[in-house]
């Protein structure tokens, strides 16, 4: 089966998104599907098949309507590949809907082509609450033509647990991967004498619950801890300024280090130092308990121990390397992280975690309940 993977995610920026997506298309590919990918940069329309990245299209780029003239680029050009290239059917990572959309999936059932979405993030609506005005009026514009999804979408796929339908469609709940190959495992130095050092890597994001664990560090100096406890933050994005300010509120700007985004080498150096990830822990504010972090399945390829929601789906109740906390706005109790790391800290760890993320958190083995659906179709 022929399938055109399409994205408005830019795979030529390094991204945890990104790698994502290369590592859904190489299970795909392993289990036998023919898949290329569709994508969209800040004007142009790339067709790329992994190893061979061309632009395919370019685009106007427009102020105040960007987003949804270059959305119309994106499926304009989807079409006519498709059609040109006799794909049997389409795989969209979900963004927003709009009319363009709806027209092109419209034109994809008339023509027979089977249509799979995934929607990366839902419930999505509380994610909009701190957004600008133009953000806002697309999300508007999205609640109404989503309800029109169900007409012409073969399968919807979704990273939670317990969700049912969604807008209608029929829906395949899947656990998130990593690609364990494409990740090595951190050369730990460790830990600093009574020094904690955290970690959250991240596209910043309100949902990241980033402030929970700067709260907690301010709790926990103000109840008498003594230990160091620092806080190491890579990543830029829309909370970075909200971060940045409430450790300036806070006074602890010798708690809290901003590294901005690093790769490779550089981000392998972090992980080096630090004693403990931070997960995603403010999924309350996108209005779900339900969650498949990718960053928990990347700390534990890293084989570093990390703080995670208890509902968090795929990682066993009784895995001994996560410090489970609820989905809530109250501080990361930092003296409880201090008392988890320690009883652990001895332990042959590394190893464990490694070979728990290969034999669980793998794309090949995580994905292949979408790609069952996909071939069934």
């Amino acid at each position: 089966m022929k399938v055109l993977y399409i994205t408005t995610v830019n795979l030529m920026q390094e991204s945890g998104v990104a790698s994502k997506i290369r590592g859904q298309v190489k299970a795909m590919r392993k289990q036998g599907l023919d898949v290329q990918i569709l994508y969209a940069t800040n004007g142009t329309i790339n067709y790329v098949n992994l190893d061979d990245d061309r632009v395919f299209a370019v685009y106007r780029k427009l102020p105040v309507v960007g987003f949804f003239n270059m959305l119309k680029a994106l499926y304009s050009n989807a079409f006519k590949i498709v059609n040109e290239k006799n794909y049997d059917g389409v795989y969209i990572r979900y963004s927003l809907s709009d009319w363009n959309l709806i027209k092109f999936l419209k034109s994809l059932k008339r023509s027979g082509v089977k249509i799979f979405i995934e929607i990366a993030s839902y419930p999505y609506d509380g994610e909009y609450k701190a957004k600008t005005f133009f953000k806002k009026l697309g999300l508007q514009i999205d609640k109404f033509y989503r309800k029109k999804l169900y007409k012409y979408v073969d399968c919807c796929f979704v990273p939670r647990k317990n969700i049912g339908r969604v807008f209608n469609m029929n829906t395949v709940l899947f656990d998130n991967g990593v690609s364990i190959k494409d990740i090595n495992t951190r050369n730990y130095e460790g830990r600093k004498e009574n020094t904690l050092r955290l970690l959250g890597v991240a596209n910043l994001s309100p949902w990241h619950g980033y402030d929970r664990v700067i709260e907690g560090i301010y709790e926990y100096y103000k109840n008498g801890g003594k230990a160091n406890v620092i806080f190491h933050v890579v990543g830029e994005g829309a909370e970075l300024e909200n971060l940045k300010s409430l450790v300036d509120k806070l006074d602890l700007g010798k708690n809290v280090v901003f590294y901005g985004k690093k790769f490779g080498g550089d981000l392998d150096k972090i992980y080096g130092f630090c004693d403990v990830g931070v997960a995603a822990i403010g999924i309350f504010r996108q209005g779900t308990d339900n969650t498949s972090s990718l960053k928990t399945k990347e700390y534990c390829a890293k084989s570093l121990p990390f703080i995670m929601l208890h509902q968090e789906a795929g990682v066993d109740e009784d895995f001994p390397y996560a410090y489970r906390i609820e989905n809530t706005p109250e501080p990361v109790d930092i003296s409880e992280i201090i008392k988890f790391f320690e009883g652990i800290e001895k332990e042959n760890y590394i190893e464990y975690m490694r070979e728990y993320a290969e034999e669980n958190f793998d794309w090949e083995e995580k994905f292949k309940v979408v790609i069952d659906k996909i071939k069934s179709c």
